[in-house]
């Protein structure tokens, strides 16, 4: 009786598995080649030091429109993430505007752009949470 994988099967599988990983590696690097640029436009740090409320401009390429989103981040993050304002379609850059005061987080947001996300309050982490003011 034979006992495991043939000499033939053995290379096959080999083979196989080395294409998947060709393809898996692929595809992380295609993604950090392509992956749409965040520029930090606006960093107001908050009263206690230790936020960064953060105006981020994305550019996804050629054929699309900038999006800018709002987010806080640690200070002197660069991670952007969790923005609790997204919006395109904005004619000014110069017409956001960011300040905190005391515990609240006031945004100055274009009229014209085109809204996706808009939520009252912002994530600190671990559960806490500061109000947004929008004017």
């Amino acid at each position: 009786m034979n006992q495991g994988w043939s000499k033939s099967t053995k290379i096959l599988v080999g083979v196989c598995v080395g294409i998947f990983f060709m393809c898996m590696g692929s595809c992380a690097v295609l993604k950090h080649l392509f992956a749409p640029s965040k520029d930090a436009l606006t960093r107001v740090t908050s009263p206690d030091g230790k936020h960064d409320v953060v105006l981020v401009e994305v550019n996804g390429g050629a054929t699309t429109d900038y999006v800018y989103w709002i987010c806080v981040v640690p200070t002197d993050s660069t991670n952007f993430k969790n923005a609790f304002f997204v919006a395109d379609g904005v004619s000014e850059k110069g017409d956001f505007g960011l300040v905190w005061e005391g515990e609240k987080l006031v945004a100055w947001v274009p009229k014209d752009c085109r809204e996706f996300k808009r939520l009252p309050r912002a994530n600190l982490g671990w559960w806490r949470s500061v109000e947004v003011e929008y004017r």
